[in-house]
């Protein structure tokens, strides 16, 4: 019975069939360890930590060295990376994913409900690949000419009432389909985009004055009120 209801109801779907038998760690083995992503991941490593940092205090009561899935989502919302086409099932699966198995999980809730610094950093990857946005000479190719390009178009795309319509997807893009373009590469253009909006949403003139006090916050403890 158990067998039938996952064949005939729950791996129907593509995307849940994908969900469900996703081998975790073929993204780990081809696409995360990898030096040139260590490198990246290392070379800012205290904007990360700042991150991690921050978004696990809010709406705690006490401190914790784990980020909940409230705090992951709040972190993807507010940075601009959610949207019709990277929804919050998406956000919840790249969470899942990057988590390490526990094996029990009826001790330490929010050690088996939770991120560990490195699971976040293999998230952020995972939201890298999953988005994939469009290369920055296709952007540029589309006019989007700033220091920014990937925020320029993703600002303008899916923030504004501009009626920009999306870049269509590579089909590297795909889950079934070879990557062709380095993961540190997607990410820094994730981080772009995920930095300058948080700025924005938070009323920062730059997003080095942003982690500036995201850090401040951050060393203060655990804070009972969403950021809105």
């Amino acid at each position: 019975a158990v067998s039938m209801l996952f064949r005939d109801h729950l791996a129907c779907d593509s995307l849940t069939h994908i969900e469900i038998t996703l081998d975790r760690d073929e993204f780990r083995r081809q696409r995360l360890y990898r030096k040139p992503v260590d490198t990246y991941l290392r070379k800012h490593e205290r904007t990360f930590t700042t991150l991690f940092n921050y978004f696990k205090t809010v709406n705690q009561e006490e401190t914790t060295a784990y980020l909940p899935y409230h705090g992951w989502e709040l972190l993807l919302q507010q940075g601009g990376i959610i949207n019709d086409f990277f929804t919050p099932r998406d956000a919840m699966n790249c969470f899942l994913w990057s988590r390490t198995y526990k094996l029990d999980d009826t001790k330490k809730r929010p050690k088996v409900t939770g991120m560990t610094y490195v699971d976040f950093l293999e998230g952020l990857g995972r939201v890298a690949e999953v988005v994939s946005p469009p290369a920055v000479p296709d952007l540029r190719r589309q006019g989007y000419e700033s220091d920014t390009p990937t925020y320029e178009y993703y600002h303008k795309v899916f923030h504004t009432d501009s009626g920009a319509p999306p870049l269509p997807d590579r089909l590297s893009s795909l889950f079934d389909y070879p990557k062709t373009r380095p993961l540190q590469h997607k990410l820094q253009q994730i981080m772009e985009v995920l930095l300058l909006s948080l700025a924005e949403k938070m009323g920062f003139g730059t997003a080095g004055e942003m982690m500036v006090k995201l850090k401040e916050l951050a060393a203060a403890g655990p804070s009972p009120t969403t950021t809105s």
